[in-house]
């Protein structure tokens, strides 16, 4: 496990919860103390504590309100608390005192759900509720007769059966639906400020054939056509550790969730959902899906052996916009036996514009993948700077096989750019990128730029399969042959100089002599930093894989203080170039401006030393001469 993911975090998590302190000041404190507290005393001081959860059940709660239980202590049953906030005085349920957080166990007794006719066990309980926050719990809804085995044995199993065994038999058993956290809305409009933050829910045995339960589950439904479309907005979970629950870690449904490509017929989305900081581990199968959302962001998670128990990618967004997956961890997702997915992260159908970028992908049992379904839609997906090593190493049922990239159906405009795909040695016989049709629908428009694909063991290939369109532009290919490998005219064979591929994060920086340097293409969708927090100066060169080391020169720079190299003339007036350097020339390389690559040449004499640039128009130019000894020397050129 690696601690890069909360660099762009750090005290978020802290600072909150100081906030919450101070807001809640005017509100009444209740206090819960299950050992020296008495349901006859008014509860608003630890000396008049209730005991149990009981009045809090009955209590209607007002902003500002905080419901704190006594630490190191434990209830069994439902917290049901009454009333909303407001924004700037949310309702706080947490702790107080010294000792480890105080814990709910749900215990599988209390059907929580209003909707007729349906079961839904859980452990604490919103509806219709605004500007809550629920901090600093541990929660359990574990129900041991469905088990015949206590709480720690049940997870001791999950370990033992299933996270760490490769390729596990799903699992066949029959349990009630469970959630730790169910939160329901409906005819309500906008669901506002629910937090969540430095929770441990774990202890779960909800239903495994049900994506909708497990840790935390937010539900908007209709009743009638004449419902308020609901939503839920300004939705946080941060600072969570969610391990051993079935199914789900954290899911959301919505019923207003109808909508086409270029019509949104009944299609309210949550908006501001943020999902920062968080673990999880061990969940039965999904441990994050996002559906109908409109800019959710999770970003600084780590999803970590999930999907143990049956088939499902550790997180997925379906039916979003604007989706954004950055700085997170995905690594040993499980594939169980016949399974259908048991990837790190999927960018599904009926989605447009999710971004996934600044991820480490890795050992992961199945591949990363861009679904578009079957004659469905997602549009404009970019997958950019993440490191995805060692994914794929279980075969897929059929004739899939074992693959590191998956693109299927109806997916059009995908963008995947400056990636490092690492296949290690004992990788044989993988699909590096597999382009798959479902029910006839294939990827279009397909686009791979500036990546490096680092190919360590023999038998793997390419499979585009019936996809049109694709582009493979400026990307390094290294190591073994690749069967089917793509044409790529401005690709590049030679050692990319990684620093230490298939160690881990740091293992993909490139050295200054590498030829990644300044080889990319200039796209649009270059961001502002790359991987490893260095600016991509937007003046300069862009350097193939997730390592930006070229700068730009300042415009002023036409000449050269070295003694030891001479570029005359610059500013040219005529069509040749004269390039001189003491020790000798590796490689010149000449780009435009956009960062593409009008002239490469290697191993210069001195008597090969006047270059032809009859071909190149007027303008400013960026020049990279790599010297014998490795050394790079970069500057501009100027074509009058």
């Amino acid at each position: 496990m690696v601690n890069w993911q909360q660099r762009r975090v750090k005290f978020g998590l802290m600072v909150s919860i100081l906030i919450l302190i101070i807001q809640n000041a005017y509100g009444t404190n209740y206090y819960i103390n299950k050992v020296s507290g008495s349901d006859q005393d008014d509860g608003t001081s630890t000396e008049s504590a209730w005991s149990s959860l009981a009045n809090i059940n009955t209590t209607i709660f007002y902003p500002g309100d905080s419901i704190l239980l006594r630490a190191g202590q434990l209830w069994v049953g439902t917290l049901q608390p009454q009333g909303s906030g407001a924004e700037g005085k949310p309702i706080v349920i947490g702790r107080y005192g010294d000792g480890a957080n105080p814990m709910i166990n749900g215990a599988g007794l209390t059907n929580c759900t209003t909707e007729s006719g349906e079961s839904h066990y859980c452990a604490i309980f919103l509806y219709n509720q605004e500007y809550w926050t629920i901090q600093d719990l541990e929660i359990v809804n574990y129900n041991e007769a469905e088990e015949n085995m206590t709480l720690q044995d049940w997870e001791n199993t999950n370990k033992s059966n299933y996270s760490d065994v490769t390729n596990p038999p799903q699992y066949d058993g029959i349990n009630t639906r469970k959630s730790a956290i169910l939160i329901e809305a409906n005819n309500k409009g906008a669901v506002d400020g629910l937090q969540f933050l430095n929770l441990e829910i774990h202890g779960v045995n909800g239903e495994i054939q049900s994506k909708d339960n497990g840790g935390i589950f937010l539900e908007v439904f209709k009743l009638s056509s004449s419902d308020t479309p609901t939503y839920f907005r300004d939705l946080l979970v941060e600072g969570c550790h969610i391990h051993d629950v079935d199914r789900t870690g954290i899911s959301n449904w919505s019923d207003y969730d109808d909508r086409e490509f270029n019509q949104n017929s009944n299609w309210t989305p949550n908006v501001n959902y943020v999902i920062r900081n968080t673990t999880f581990e061990r969940t039965g199968a999904n441990a994050l899906i996002v559906r109908v959302s409109d800019g959710a962001l999770i970003e600084s998670c780590v999803f970590d052996g999930c999907s143990i128990k049956e088939s499902g990618n550790a997180a997925f967004n379906f039916n979003t916009d604007n989706t954004i997956w950055q700085y997170n961890e995905f690594t040993r997702t499980k594939a169980n036996h016949d399974d259908e997915d048991a990837g790190g992260v999927d960018s599904d159908y009926r989605s447009k514009n999710t971004t996934i970028q600044y991820n480490y992908l890795h050992d992961n049992d199945f591949g990363l993948l861009v679904t578009g379904g079957p004659g469905r839609f997602n549009d404009n997906t970019i997958l950019r700077y993440n490191i995805i090593e060692r994914d794929g190493l279980i075969a897929r049922k059929g004739s899939d096989a074992k693959f590191t990239l998956r693109f299927s159906g109806s997916a059009t405009n995908t963008f995947f750019h400056n990636n490092i795909v690492y296949l290690a040695p004992e990788q044989s016989n993988t699909k590096v990128s597999f382009h798959k049709s479902w029910s006839g629908s294939s990827p279009k428009k397909t686009f791979y730029y500036n990546n490096i694909f680092y190919v360590e063991t023999p038998g793997c290939s390419y499979s585009m399969g019936s996809s049109q369109e694709n582009t493979f532009s400026n990307n390094i290919y290294f190591g073994q042959t690749v069967a089917n490998s793509p044409s790529d005219a401005n690709g590049i064979t030679s050692n990319p100089m990684l620093s230490d591929p298939g160690s881990g994060f740091q293992g993909y920086k490139i050295e200054e002599a590498s030829p990644a340097v300044g080889a990319g293409a200039r796209i649009e969708t270059i961001p502002e930093y790359d991987l490893y927090d260095h600016l991509i100066d937007h003046q300069a060169p862009i350097d193939i894989g997730v390592h930006q080391l070229s700068q730009a020169v300042a415009l002023s720079s036409f000449g050269l203080a070295e003694e030891s190299i001479k570029v005359f003339p610059n500013p040219m007036v005529a069509d040749y170039l004269t390039v001189q350097l003491q020790g000798g020339i590796h490689q010149l390389t000449i780009f435009e401006i956009r960062g593409e690559v009008i002239l490469s040449i290697k191993d210069l004499t001195d008597d090969q030393n006047k270059i032809n640039l009859t071909h190149v128009h007027r303008g400013v130019y960026m020049m990279k001469i790599v010297g014998s000894d490795g050394q790079v020397h970069p500057f501009k050129l100027l074509k009058l």
